[in-house]
């Protein structure tokens, strides 16, 4: 919880999206008091959980901090996973996997913040994405619901800048899905 970045409201204890919903309307209203430009992008990454690298995700705790013993463990706990579907009211048989994090489980909503997370702040900071000023203390750059970013700025072109940065995305998920 105390890695998770400030502005993921989803899949976390004592928040949820309508404190990021509210925040948005604040943002709204106050930069249209001013009347100040403000542009919203919703993104929705594609089969979020179902999808994540974990060779990224492996790198993502280890740049993270996370001791390797700690690694090892999850590394293990996703070894040899097998899935099943169930469609027209029958299962599958079982298949390999080897992408994803467990649906469900405690540990992988951890998992996919902490990994959204670090290729969030590698994004940002790499591609010069300013978003916008709206309280002292620095910008608003994006807000986070689970799978769902919604990227802040002023300026069209700027804002248009970000979907070079996608490819980061796509290698790590399948990309975004269109609203």
């Amino acid at each position: 919880e105390l890695q998770t970045r400030e502005n993921q409201a989803g899949l976390r204890p004592d928040r949820g999206c309508i404190d990021n919903i509210f925040t948005i309307h604040q943002v709204l209203e106050h930069r249209h008091t001013y009347r100040l430009p403000t542009m919203i992008a919703f993104l929705k990454l594609k089969a979020a959980f179902d999808s994540v690298d974990r060779k990224v995700l492996w790198q993502c705790l280890s740049l993270n901090g996370v001791l390797q013993k700690h690694i090892s463990l999850v590394k293990a706990l996703y070894s040899n996973t097998t899935s099943r579907v169930r469609a027209y009211g029958e299962m599958s048989s079982d298949f390999a996997t080897s992408s994803g994090v467990r649906q469900s489980s405690p540990l992988s909503t951890f998992l996919f913040n902490f990994t959204i997370d670090l290729l969030l702040e590698i994004t940002f900071s790499s591609s010069g994405f300013s978003g916008i000023y709206f309280l002292p203390g620095g910008p608003l750059v994006h807000l986070e619901y689970a799978d769902d970013i919604d990227l802040f700025g002023e300026d069209a072109d700027k804002m248009q800048s970000f979907g070079g940065t996608e490819k980061l995305f796509q290698d790590v998920w399948y990309g975004f899905l269109p609203f």
